[in-house]
């Protein structure tokens, strides 16, 4: 069900049209959605900092790598 509706909303497409900056941040070991595709569209679209998650899937699967989301995070927002 979520891949029709994103067939049918384009998120990338909105993402690649909007001017707000953005930060993905995308484990490098997640299956379902292609860390490739974040990688071009964070290259293609000004305003935007991927941050990889080296080794982790969709879930940040250790305490150490959700801290490290959470610190990315907070430090994005606050610049």
């Amino acid at each position: 069900m979520l891949f029709e509706e994103c067939r049918h909303y384009r998120p990338l497409e909105y993402l690649m049209d909007s001017r707000v900056p953005v930060l993905p941040v995308h484990g490098d070991h997640y299956a379902s959605v292609s860390y490739e595709i974040s990688r071009a569209a964070a290259t293609a679209r000004s305003n935007t900092t991927l941050h990889t998650v080296v080794g982790s899937d969709h879930a940040f699967d250790t305490r150490e790598r959700e801290d490290e989301v959470i610190a990315v995070s907070l430090a994005w927002l606050d610049a």
